[in-house]
């Protein structure tokens, strides 16, 4: 991703641990359910360059998404 970039996480099961960020290269945004789904999402934007790892659940890291931020 490059500074300013954003894309999105989606969550389908709504009793999932909400996810947290390591590293400071990206923030998460809640997003509002306003279409009544289960879902649950997030924006993912680029703020600074560096990595940071999106990490599913702490205490069982069931999954992470590691995002390297560009210029």
């Amino acid at each position: 991703m490059t500074v300013g970039q954003t894309t999105t996480l989606r969550i389908s099961d709504p009793d999932a641990v909400a996810p947290e960020v390591e590293g400071a290269a990206v923030v998460l945004i809640a997003v509002a359910n306003v279409t009544g789904s289960d879902a649950r999402e997030w924006e993912v934007r680029a703020v600074e360059t560096g990595t940071s790892t999106i990490v599913g659940d702490h205490r069982d890291p069931s999954w992470k998404i590691t995002f390297v931020v560009e210029e």
